[in-house]
């Protein structure tokens, strides 16, 4: 997530106060914030969701619920939570800046470039609320990038987040990434060696190294990583792109190791099971591949399913490759339960079924 306040940031204009259940519903959004920053997001969806239920109209209650769901990569239910937040009182910054920062990370979504359009509207919309709001400016700035727009207005959006925020750190890293993209390698690598210097904190770590990953700078997103989770052993993005990046350098066995301990920490999320099935293909282990698959399957969502469809495919023709016909056919045929309109997977499928 974005440098944000937390859910108890402040009571919406809109929201009517009753005094019988207002000490009991900011006792619950506390409750949320302290199991969210100790990292018990059973505890703090439990506590989200019982403040919902006192005060479903307090958009609080819903944007906790938000935070705890990007924390941990589950960004369908993300989107959702922060999407009621913002129906709820549409001019909160923060939860404009949520909704665009979730709607601008990668996911299987057929409607991609909406997603983006619709990040950077959100991004406007928190600028219209606080026009020196660094971590808006920077979101308008990765909205604009990730739609293409590789032009001086982005990169305005960029320095401008650095100018008002001298220390925030993933604005220097995502103006790398643009001055890459245009050709200006010194200043690509100086802003990205400003970045890593800058970031102290690990949410700040984090998205840095993704970053760099983006750039396909896996190896130099290791050390940040690790530094992140020494000060938080439970983060789950943190986990995640160190598993990716160990993973993308051959460091396997340490690969899995991480990746196994960001399953334990998202139970319920698709990410880790995911990254991690991935990493068993990679190294021919198809039935662990295949049961951290059928794991994944049972949290899927929107667009999480496409995704897992084309890891299914992906194992199914690694078994077909081993000359393994019926696991092949198998998860072909699961991977076009979860998206029917896979059009390479009927072919597979009799294909599989009619080698001898």
């Amino acid at each position: 997530m974005p440098q944000t306040k937390s859910s108890t940031v402040g009571v919406s204009p809109k929201t009517t106060i009753d005094p019988s259940n207002e000490n009991v519903f900011t006792a619950l959004i506390a409750d949320g914030d302290r199991a969210h920053n100790d990292r018990d997001y059973a505890r703090a969806e439990a506590a989200f969701r019982r403040a919902i239920a006192t005060r479903p109209g307090d958009y609080r209650g819903h944007y906790g619920l938000g935070t705890i769901y990007a924390d941990q990569l589950r960004w369908g239910a993300a989107e959702t939570a922060f999407r009621t937040a913002l129906q709820i009182d549409p001019k909160i910054a923060i939860t404009n800046i949520a909704l665009s920062y979730v709607l601008t990370q990668p996911v299987s979504a057929p409607d991609i470039l909406s997603r983006y359009e619709e990040a950077e509207k959100f991004a406007r919309a928190a600028l219209v609320i606080q026009p020196r709001n660094a971590v808006a400016l920077n979101m308008l700035g990765v909205a604009r990038e990730l739609r293409g727009l590789v032009d001086l207005e982005t990169e305005r959006s960029f320095r401008q987040a650095i100018e008002t925020s001298p220390e925030f750190a993933p604005a220097y890293a995502d103006l790398g990434r643009l001055l890459r993209r245009q050709g200006r390698v010194n200043d690509s690598a100086s802003a990205f060696d400003t970045a890593v210097r800058k970031a102290g904190d690990p949410a700040s770590m984090v998205s840095v190294a993704q970053t760099l990953q983006s750039v396909q700078r896996f190896s130099d997103s290791i050390a940040l990583l690790k530094k992140a989770l020494a000060l938080e052993p439970k983060n789950p993005a943190a986990l995640l792109f160190l598993g990716r990046a160990l993973m993308t350098t051959g460091a396997f066995a340490d690969a899995e190791v991480i990746l196994k301990k960001a399953t334990e920490v998202t139970v319920g999320g698709v990410s880790g099971l995911s990254e991690l099935s991935e990493l068993y293909i990679r190294v021919h282990k198809l039935e662990k591949a295949e049961a951290s698959l059928l794991n994944a399957g049972r949290y899927a969502e929107g667009f999480d399913r496409f995704g897992l469809a084309r890891l299914f495919e992906a194992l199914g023709d690694e078994y077909l490759k081993n000359g393994s016909r019926v696991p092949a056919v198998r998860v072909y045929q699961k991977a076009k339960e979860l998206n029917p309109d896979l059009t390479t997977i009927s072919a597979k499928i009799e294909r599989a079924k009619s080698k001898n």
